[in-house]
């Protein structure tokens, strides 16, 4: 959420909309890695 709250309070992102996307797009993979490999160690 603190992610998204910067993008918001920074006007400037929206002038490249291509890096925005490829921040979230980045953030959103890596959350769903570290959320993959906490199941994969919790079911161990």
């Amino acid at each position: 959420m603190s992610m998204i709250s910067i993008c918001v309070t920074r006007p400037h992102m929206n002038h490249h909309p291509f890096i925005h996307e490829g921040v979230v797009a980045f953030i959103f993979f890596v959350v769903i890695k570290i959320l993959y490999k906490t199941q994969m160690f919790l079911q161990k």
